[in-house]
């Protein structure tokens, strides 16, 4: 077990070799709490808050659909795998400054270095 600070959020993971986080629990705790930061980051957006809170809540159903009953690496590997899919198509044109891929971007940036300990 390691425990980490990760962008102020204290977490605590198991790790293997290829470096993601084991523990489903602790997986789903992580990905909450980067969900949450980012979510509220969204909501206090200058530019754009609704394209950002959109970008955010299609993340977030894309996180929802991830099943919960693989074991942890296959968990966080297909949780970034939709995540990325989700990135390379997403596009709001409601958009003044921003598309919204750069929430999700940098959700999974986040999401990457947590469950993995490095992004993509």
């Amino acid at each position: 077990m390691t425990r980490a600070n990760y962008l102020g959020l204290a977490i605590v993971t198991g790790t293997v070799d290829e470096g993601y986080a084991t523990d489903m629990t602790h997986q789903q705790e992580i990905v909450r709490a980067l969900l949450n930061k980012h979510a509220q980051k969204a909501s206090e957006s200058e530019y754009d808050r609704s394209v950002a809170i959109s970008a955010i809540s299609a993340s977030r159903d894309i996180i929802q659909a991830v099943p919960t009953d693989l074991n942890g690496e296959k968990y966080a590997a297909c949780l970034l795998s939709e995540l990325e899919k989700l990135l390379a198509g997403y596009h709001d044109p409601d958009g003044e400054h921003t598309s919204g891929k750069g929430v999700i971007g940098a959700l999974l940036n986040d999401l990457q270095c947590a469950l993995r300990g490095s992004p993509g």
